[in-house]
């Protein structure tokens, strides 16, 4: 092996996962080279990321489509449709 990777993470982080790792009988560098091969063989993550949407973001959301189902003009469905917007405005 030739290559080398380096990161920053928060070291409780690091403590908490390396103890966890331990248990499994593994250490942070088997670990993170079966996460990269996996990367590898699954073209991708090897697992679902999923976030929350905060309540803000939900807020914001539902007054986007109240907006939108009311005809308002400022609405885009793609960023092709505002850049259209935007050439017609010339």
């Amino acid at each position: 092996m030739d290559a080398l990777i380096r990161t920053r993470i928060d070291s409780d982080l690091k403590d908490r996962a390396t103890a966890i790792l331990h248990d499994c009988g593994l250490n942070m560098s088997t670990a993170l080279r079966m996460f990269v091969e996996q990367v590898v063989i699954q073209e991708g993550l090897p697992f679902d990321v999923k976030r929350k949407p905060s309540a803000e973001l939900l807020k914001a959301m539902e007054e986007a489509n109240t907006l939108k189902a009311a005809g308002y003009p400022g609405i885009f469905n793609s960023t092709d449709d505002l850049m259209d917007s935007l050439d017609d405005g010339k």
